[in-house]
């Protein structure tokens, strides 16, 4: 199985378009079912390649944090204390080159909030 073609329809799901977003979850579920094939799988087979030799799905994963903090601060609608949170996640990304789980979660949290969706 591609997993590559995974991470990359994963990565289509942050998309502003609902219907991409959901197209692409769909078209990866089939993938999965096609390969007779768990997410829980998908995911640890591809982290312990990826602690082996290719951060490349991490990277891929990283990019798509990393935009997601750079549209949040050039959004006119994010003010006060969450402008102040994204920011420092920002410093804190760009100084440790991760999240934790949590300020991700609270990242997509204020990325659903402010960014409109059509």
């Amino acid at each position: 199985m591609d997993t590559q073609k995974i991470v990359k329809l994963m990565n289509l799901t942050l998309s502003e378009n609902d219907h991409e977003a959901l197209s692409a979850l769909r078209k990866a579920n089939a993938i999965l079912r096609q390969n007779k094939v768990l997410w829980d799988s998908v995911v640890r087979t591809d982290l312990a390649r990826e602690s082996k030799s290719e951060p490349k799905a991490e990277e891929e994963f990283l990019d798509v944090l990393e935009r997601m903090i750079q549209a949040l601060l050039a959004s006119p609608r994010l003010k006060g204390k969450s402008r102040q949170f994204i920011e420092s996640l920002g410093e804190y990304y760009n100084k440790n080159g991760y999240l934790s789980d949590r300020q991700e979660t609270i990242l997509r949290q204020i990325f659903e909030r402010t960014i409109e969706v059509y």
